[in-house]
């Protein structure tokens, strides 16, 4: 996915592609009575990938359960051909730990990335017992950190919804020189954050990107993300390529966020139960960002997942979205 030397895309990003963002085509997450009925699956993904000239992908520990040893080689010559980029993802909440060491060393990635807990919307009040999980899933990354580290392999932390900017860089101190940040560039809103504030506290230990936008819609208690193309939403991408150029290229996938919006309730004070002291320092430079590249008030933040639409829609949807973001990003700015 070339765009020319001198694009400043190039030089912040390695442009791949993740299984998230088209993840009802690929066949993840939807309930029994909504799955696809004819979902890519692990090679159709991969075929996807080379389609649009990724130059690398993501995969998590499920889409490779079903790989045959007698396949495995097959499989791995795919994925580190031509020096594409390799990242497996997995999380602290999911469990199984050992497993995606296991599942690491088998297809040989170099990298997991990893996310520390399942709440999503920044909603740490929800759970009642945030400190209580934090506490527990960090000292549970720290373990597996020092494990992949004597395996030769390193692991980077997503911003998954649910922790700050000063949380990420305490948690990789704690986890140690081969540990860094996967900084998703839509997550910051989730946490009343500023993406662009956000990736200049983390860019010395970012060590790959997650490509997201989303489109804003105001709300009495906040606002909420809906998914959309890379560049048609809210974030400054090219502000994002200018702060991340001097650690780059880094591996950066596409990936479009849930089928499901995300309400951040920020405007509500028991939303800010469990975020540390100060955590509302950086709102207001969040807001003025959500606000001034809002989504029209009419506008429907419903996707058409969220509208009851059939299989033949939703997979269109996805689908016409990844084409729209790689048009997106394949003409790029140029660098200064």
């Amino acid at each position: 996915m070339m765009r020319g030397k001198n694009s400043l895309f190039d030089k912040a990003f390695r442009i791949g592609l993740n299984p998230y963002g088209i993840a009802y085509s690929v066949g993840l997450f939807a309930p029994p009575e909504r799955r696809n009925p004819a979902p890519l699956g692990l090679r159709g993904f991969l075929d996807l990938a080379e389609s649009i000239d990724a130059a690398g992908v993501e995969l998590p520990c499920a889409l490779l359960k079903g790989v045959a040893d007698a396949e495995v080689d097959a499989v791995c010559a795919r994925l580190h051909r031509q020096e594409r980029y390799a990242i497996l993802m997995h999380g602290i909440s999911w469990g199984d730990l050992d497993g995606a060491l296991n599942c690491a060393r088998r297809f040989r990635f170099k990298t997991i990335r990893m996310h520390l807990t399942a709440i999503l919307s920044g909603a740490r009040a929800a759970v009642r017992h945030w400190p209580e999980l934090f506490a527990a899933n960090s000292a549970a990354l720290v373990r597996f950190a020092a494990q992949a580290g004597e395996a030769g392999i390193g692991m980077t932390l997503e911003d998954h919804q649910d922790l700050g900017s000063g949380e990420l860089l305490e948690l990789c101190e704690r986890c140690g020189p081969h540990a860094g940040i996967c900084l998703d560039t839509g997550n910051p809103f989730s946490v009343g954050e500023d993406p662009l504030d956000f990736a200049r506290a983390v860019a010395g230990r970012t060590r790959h990107v997650h490509l997201k936008d989303y489109r804003i819609h105001w709300s009495a208690e906040g606002y909420r993300l809906a998914r959309c193309a890379i560049g048609a939403g809210a974030v400054d991408f090219a502000g994002l390529a200018e702060i991340l150029a001097p650690q780059g290229p880094l591996p950066a996938s596409i990936e479009p966020g849930a089928l499901s919006e995300r309400h951040i309730r920020l405007l509500c004070d028991d939303w800010w139960e469990g975020y540390p002291p100060g955590a509302r320092a950086s709102l207001l430079s969040c807001l003025r960002t959500a606000s001034a590249r809002r989504a029209p008030d009419s506008a429907d933040w419903r996707t058409p997942w969220e509208r009851g639409a059939s299989p033949e829609e939703i997979v269109a949807y996805e689908q016409q979205e990844l084409r729209q973001s790689v048009a997106f990003l394949t003409q790029a700015p140029q660098a200064r």
